[in-house]
């Protein structure tokens, strides 16, 4: 199947704001009480920024996959900018999503090193991201995509 990997556009934002509030459903810990609805409306509130991507200056790039025909496959969303203690320009991967039909097909990785490519090109040395440990599909595939856990997070409900 030839997949096409290019810059999204405007009209592709619901359907990156859907796949992105689908998928984060496999990122839910287990450790936290929330219904997968709520993890949804959340993902879907905090896309919504997406609809001025578009019309401001943003340093970052968001790419869609999809097929020849058009049909949308999947999509990341890259981010640059000096977001922790390091205070060290880096490209933030927020979103990176696939529909599940597409899985399995190299989809994910043509945008992970669309994204790369996209970050040397401007300079950008680091290239980070965050998952949530249950998702082991997730954390298995950036592992072998040559990412190394960097920070530890720990939790204990009170």
């Amino acid at each position: 199947m030839d997949i096409i990997i290019r810059p999204a556009q405007p009209k592709d934002i619901p359907l990156i704001v859907e796949l992105a509030s689908e998928c984060v459903i496999a990122s839910i810990s287990p450790m936290r009480d929330i219904l997968p609805s709520q993890v949804k409306e959340y993902r879907r509130k905090d896309l919504d920024s997406l609809n001025f991507w578009f019309q401001t200056e943003q340093e970052g790039i968001i790419f869609v996959a999809e097929t020849k025909e058009g049909k949308f496959c999947g999509h990341i969303i890259v981010v640059v900018g000096n977001m922790d203690t390091l205070q060290v320009k880096q490209g933030w991967i927020i979103d990176l999503s696939v529909k599940s039909f597409f899985r399995k097909r190299g989809i994910g990785r043509s945008l992970m090193m669309a994204a790369e490519e996209w970050l040397i090109k401007n300079k950008i040395k680091w290239a980070v991201l965050g998952v949530t440990t249950a998702n082991k599909t997730a954390v298995d595939f950036y592992h072998k995509l040559g990412y190394k856990t960097e920070y530890l997070q720990l939790i204990k409900k009170l």
